[in-house]
C-alpha cells in the first residue's frame, strides 16, 4: 500500500477478471474477483487504444496481479498496472472450455459481495479455471462448482435424508424446494409438500461430496448414467433459481457446452 501523486492510496492485489464492459470509447469497466475483499470494480482507462499498456494484459478469467488507485469509499477504481500471472490458455481455444468458464466467471460476479470473506470464493473459481483450463468442459466439474458455491454461500441444500423419518435409503428421495431439504414419500403431506424433486440416493451422496471438497473431485460423477447426471443437473438449476433469485440464462450454454457433440469426433 503506497500514496499516489494526488494523496490517493495505490494497493496491489492478485485479481481475477469476471467481467468486461465497455466504457466511453476507449475505457474498459472491469469487474474483479479479489481474495481480500470480494468484488472490485475498476476503470481502465484507454484500454483499448493501440499503444496502451494495457492491451492483452487482462480478459475474461485471468489471473492478474492488479495496482489500483482506491477510492475512500466503494465505487469504481481506476486501474494502474495489471500484469497478467495465468492466463489458463486452452479457455482461447477451446469453445467448450471457454464457456463453461465464462458461465463460472458471471455466476460469482452476480453472487459474490464486496468484504473481506472471499478468500473461499476465490479458490473456488481458480481451482474451476484451472481444471477447464487443464482437461476442458465437463458436466462433473460443474456440478462440483455450483454445490460448493451453494456450500460457501450458506444456501447448499440439505440433502442428508428425510428429518421426519431419518430415513436416507429410499429408491428416490423427494426434494422440497422451498424448504431446502429431503423428504421421504411417506412423510409428506400435501399441505406441506409444494414444488418437489425427485433425487436418487447416490445423487444426493455424490452431491454432499461434492460440495464438501475444496478441489474439484475427480471421477466423482462418471459412474452416472448420462440421464442421471442430467437429473442432478435439472435438480441444481431447480434450486438455484429459488433460492438465489437470479435468471441463468448462461447456465443451460454452459452445460450444453459440457455434453459431447458427435460432429467434433
Amino acid at each position: 500500500m503506497t500514496p499516489g501523486n494526488s494523496g490517493s492510496v495505490i494497493l496491489k492485489t492478485e485479481a481475477v477478471a469476471l467481467q468486461i464492459r465497455p466504457f466511453a470509447n476507449t475505457s474498459h469497466i472491469v469487474t474483479w474477483l479479489v481474495p481480500e475483499r470480494g468484488l472490485l470494480t475498476t476503470s481502465i482507462r484507454g484500454a483499448c487504444r493501440t499503444k496502451s499498456a494495457f492491451l492483452g494484459q487482462y480478459d475474461l478469467g485471468y489471473t492478474c496481479e492488479l495496482l489500483y488507485y482506491a477510492r475512500e469509499r466503494d465505487g469504481i477504481h481506476i486501474a494502474r498496472e495489471c500484469t497478467p500471472l495465468e492466463r489458463h490458455d486452452r479457455l482461447r481455444s477451446d469453445w467448450r472450455a471457454c464457456l463453461a468458464a465464462l458461465y463460472c466467471c458471471d455466476l460469482l460476479a452476480r453472487v459474490a459481495e464486496s468484504g473481506p470473506a472471499a478468500g473461499d470464493l476465490y479458490q473456488l473459481l481458480q481451482s474451476a479455471l484451472a481444471r477447464l483450463s487443464e482437461e476442458g468442459a465437463d458436466a462433473g466439474l460443474l456440478l462440483w462448482f455450483e454445490m460448493r458455491l451453494l456450500l460457501l454461500l450458506g444456501l447448499e441444500p440439505d440433502l442428508n435424508g428425510c428429518p421426519h423419518c431419518l430415513d436416507n435409503g429410499s429408491a428416490t428421495l423427494r426434494f422440497v424446494v422451498a424448504e431446502g431439504r429431503v423428504a421421504c414419500q411417506r412423510c409428506l403431506s400435501g399441505e406441506r409438500q409444494g414444488v418437489t424433486f425427485g433425487i436418487a440416493p447416490a445423487g444426493a451422496a455424490a452431491l454432499r461430496r461434492a460440495a464438501g471438497s475444496a478441489e474439484p473431485p475427480r471421477a466423482l460423477f462418471a459412474p452416472f448414467s448420462a440421464a442421471a447426471r442430467l437429473a442432478l443437473r435439472r435438480f441444481l438449476g431447480l434450486f438455484m433459481r429459488y433460492h438465489l433469485d437470479l435468471p441463468l440464462e448462461n447456465r443451460g450454454i454452459a452445460w450444453e457446452a459440457c455434453q459431447p457433440d458427435t460432429s467434433d469426433v
